[in-house]
């Protein structure tokens, strides 16, 4: 393991914001091409592994996303409040079995684990070391103030207290979905009139750039600041049922709708406890993996198969997330959700085509 200095002090500080929360008992991995000419040359990737996980699989995950970048190098640290706060603790046990299958797993796809980091906890003040030169420490900045958090911020993504303050984020608000369940049978009444009158009428294309309208006009409420009653929001489950308008909607994660397109995924998810919720818990997976956030991502996706478990595009993504499908490859899914929204005579090409 290589020991030439390299002061972690930023890298680890922006941890909660690349994540999204504030780890807890967790090694983080920082994956690195450092490599020559490949095109995959300045990529990297972060990967969080809990305590708990099984040894196997956190293993086989992380070596798959360290070969999906090509990285010829990986950064570690360990956060875990149980240590002693000094240069001198040592890791807790199992610990250093999961670091030392990572070492090992990383060794033999030439990512090799060349610096490993311990702190307690990620906040300022927090005191930082190195687990193989008891002379490398020091003392970590306000999370908040590294570019990565002024960053999220800046673009309206909120950084949470702990992974299940984040899940918590995405969970069913039991007041909120018993409001919305009162609608859901009207909701699903009206939907199922409106399909028989697409079929009997041969107009499936008035009936599809309706759902989508509706589901924009639902997209520019939220950004205005303005709150979706009950009532729409149980008629919007039922929209989003419509895999035509779902296909459609994988357009706005490139689009100016980004934002405030999650931010009515992430209210849907909270007001909905039934199998509707796999669309948008979809939706909201597919614009965090295309961001790069694949914590949300991951989070999402099971939210969405605990839902619908044969839900077809949450499984997609799941295959993808698993086998660290290069973010490069997935726009396909936007370009044919912009085609497919020109079809039905809607513009939702990015702003920057």
């Amino acid at each position: 393991m290589s020991l030439q200095r390299f002061d972690p002090t930023a890298l680890i500080a922006s941890m909660p914001a690349s994540l999204r929360y504030d780890p807890e008992r967790q090694i983080l991995l920082v994956l690195l091409n450092t490599g020559g000419d490949d095109k995959a040359s300045g990529r990297s990737a972060v990967a969080s592994i809990a305590f708990t996980d099984p040894v196997g699989p956190a293993v086989t995950r992380v070596c798959a996303a360290a070969r999906q970048i090509g990285a010829t190098r990986t950064l570690a640290i360990v956060v875990d409040d149980r240590m002693e706060d000094s240069p001198r603790a040592s890791l807790e046990a199992g610990v250093d079995v999961l670091l030392a299958a990572l070492m090992e797993g990383l060794s033999h796809i030439a990512a090799t684990l060349t610096h490993v980091w311990m702190t307690k906890r990620i906040a300022a003040g927090s005191t930082w070391w190195s687990l193989t030169d008891a002379t490398d420490c020091g003392v970590l900045i306000d999370p908040g103030h590294t570019t990565a958090a002024t960053d999220r911020q800046a673009k309206g993504y909120t950084t949470y207290p702990s992974r299940q303050a984040l899940i918590d984020a995405v969970s069913p608000d039991r007041q909120l979905c018993a409001e919305v369940e009162q609608w859901m049978p009207t909701a699903r009444m009206r939907v199922e009139r409106a399909r028989d009158r697409a079929a009997a009428e041969d107009c499936w294309r008035n009936h599809y750039r309706r759902g989508l309208l509706r589901t924009l006009f639902c997209i520019a409420d939220v950004a205005a600041g303005e709150a979706l009653p009950p009532k729409d929001l149980a008629e919007l489950a039922m929209v989003l049922s419509d895999q035509m308008v779902l296909d459609c909607l994988h357009a706005t994660a490139s689009s100016e709708y980004q934002v405030h397109a999650e931010q009515l995924w992430t209210l849907l998810l909270r007001a909905l406890a039934g199998p509707e919720r796999a669309a948008p818990a979809a939706l909201l997976a597919y614009s965090a993996y295309l961001r790069g956030d694949g914590v949300v991502a991951r989070i999402c996706v099971r939210a969405a198969l605990q839902a619908n478990t044969r839900h077809f595009t949450s499984r997609l993504l799941l295959a993808a997330l698993d086998q660290a499908v290069p973010i490069a490859k997935l726009p396909a899914w936007t370009r044919f959700g912009v085609a497919a929204a020109a079809d039905l005579g809607i513009d939702l090409a990015p702003a920057d085509r």
